[in-house]
């Protein structure tokens, strides 16, 4: 049994620190105990080492393999994206789990909004903190 998501995302990175978020995300966030991340089997990523940059964190977490993923990169230091995905109940964890790892690297003014099948949560950075509205 699963669910379906949508998720609009607003990453601001603050000023050098997107390679440690990358580096946050490959040494806790993805392993995770009990979360199949997809590697070498449904992922179009065959391990964590090819894992390079942020982006490819959220095609991993935000399921690009189903095809309704869209990244905009403006700059370096800014990551939009949509994404619509069908996952298993528990992954809406791991969604606000990517954005809480992410968070001491995010500058104020960052949003994640996750609307599962029912409902809407919205995450945000506020004076260097995330919080849930």
């Amino acid at each position: 049994m699963g669910t379906c998501y949508a998720v609009d995302g607003k990453l601001k990175f603050k000023k050098d620190f997107v390679k440690e978020g990358l580096e946050i995300l490959k040494e806790h966030f993805f392993r995770k105990p009990g979360v199949d991340f997809g590697f070498n089997s449904y992922s179009n990523y065959k391990n964590l080492e090819e894992v390079k940059t942020i982006e490819d964190a959220i095609k991993i977490t935000f399921v690009d393999h189903q095809g309704m993923l869209t990244i905009k990169h403006p700059n370096e230091l800014d990551y939009n994206f949509d994404s619509g995905f069908d996952a298993s109940y528990g992954w809406e964890e791991v969604i606000y789990d990517f954005f809480k790892y992410l968070s001491p690297c995010l500058k104020d003014g960052s949003q994640m909004t996750v609307w599962p099948d029912s409902g809407c949560t919205k995450l945000i950075i506020e004076d260097g903190k995330w919080k849930e509205l």
